[in-house]
């Protein structure tokens, strides 16, 4: 379940750049500044992001992604607090700034505040212009399995899948869920519908050859762990490694 926590922030800086937006009108230095800020970011110069954004403070204040920015570069300083504030500011400007939502979520996440993170994960999904909804229902089902509640995080991994059928972390967790509660016929239809979307991905074909030997089916496991070799010719992943093994056993 740590594992799996973990996973949660995973995109934090992730889709800053291609899903913040906002309304305002920005003047071209204001856009410099915060376009430097990004890229210091980026480049892991949290300090250097800040000092571009402080030059335009004044100018900025009432434009949404300057103070979701600033969030992101005070939660990448560890400065949780100043990070809750400059992202609450940013939805209090903009109530449909869906990235601002998602990432205040996360960040309430860091600061142990599971309550006000589930609803900003929510608030993120219920806004029709959000463009990565996946990511608030994924995390939404990562808040759950830490609560023990795996129905309930099975829900929201399917929704992340509605809206966006390519999302991988939300296959694996889902076959991973269903091995928990011994429902292995479902790991297998999810790590096939998994593969699907990503017919090269090697952890899916490890994951079916498993589920398929759980359910002692050991030519269809055969298949399924070759496929792994076959991706990973040079056995560089340790799914290849053991696939390798368990071959050389069955």
């Amino acid at each position: 379940m740590k594992m799996m926590r973990l996973a949660t922030f995973s995109y934090f800086f992730l889709f800053i750049f291609a899903c913040a937006t906002t309304s305002n009108i920005i003047t071209k230095d204001i856009r410099a500044r915060m376009d430097l800020a990004s890229a210091y970011m980026a480049k892991g110069q949290p300090r250097l992001a800040l000092v571009e954004l402080d030059k335009i403070k004044d100018r900025a204040k009432d434009i949404p992604y300057y103070h979701f920015l600033k969030g992101l570069v005070y939660l990448q300083l560890k400065e949780r607090e100043k990070g809750i504030l400059a992202l609450n500011r940013a939805v209090k400007l903009d109530p449909a700034y869906g990235d601002a939502w998602h990432y205040l979520g996360l960040a309430y996440l860091l600061d142990k505040n599971e309550e006000k993170a589930i609803k900003c994960f929510e608030k993120a999904l219920s806004i029709e212009s959000y463009p990565t909804p996946e990511l608030a229902a994924h995390n939404l089902a990562l808040v759950y399995i830490q609560r023990g509640e795996i129905d309930r995080a099975i829900c929201y991994e399917k929704k992340a899948l509605t809206q966006n059928w390519r999302y991988l972390p939300s296959y694996l967790t889902l076959i991973k869920l269903f091995q928990k509660k011994e429902d292995i016929e479902s790991a297998i239809m999810w790590a096939k519908k998994g593969i699907e979307a990503f017919p090269d991905n090697v952890e899916l074909y490890f994951l079916l050859g498993e589920n398929y030997l759980r359910l002692g089916k050991k030519q269809e496991a055969k298949k399924a762990f070759t496929e792994v070799l076959l991706l990973d010719k040079q056995c560089k992943t340790k799914f290849a490694k053991v696939a390798r093994d368990y071959l050389d056993i069955l």
